[in-house]
């Protein structure tokens, strides 16, 4: 009997602010799903940065299908990165990469 494998919804990213590294952006991603919702909430979300851009201030974020508003909720919930006053917009959201880094 064949076993479907886990969805996943796919996020673009910009913020605004200054440009940080991609190490402090999971970071704060990280913290701000735990903060909101705890360590049961993030292995259920299950948060991953796939790659960011520094020089325009983009990114891919994985989480699963059915906790894609709380990802959005988590990544609105930032207002700042490191000591510098950032802001999250989800520009798309895709089922694919693909269909991301197409438009």
């Amino acid at each position: 009997m064949p076993v479907r494998g886990v969805r996943r919804r796919y996020l673009r990213f910009t913020i605004y602010g200054p440009s940080p590294r991609e190490d402090l952006v999971w970071e704060t991603i990280k913290n701000s799903v735990l903060n909101l919702y705890g360590v049961n909430g993030f292995s259920i979300i299950d948060p991953i940065l796939i790659s960011y851009d520094e020089a325009e201030h983009k990114g891919l974020v994985r989480c699963k299908h059915d906790r894609l508003r709380c990802m959005r909720t988590a990544l609105a919930y930032i207002t700042c990165i490191g000591s510098e006053t950032s802001a999250f917009r989800v520009d798309r959201v895709s089922g694919t990469i693909k269909g991301l880094k197409r438009n």
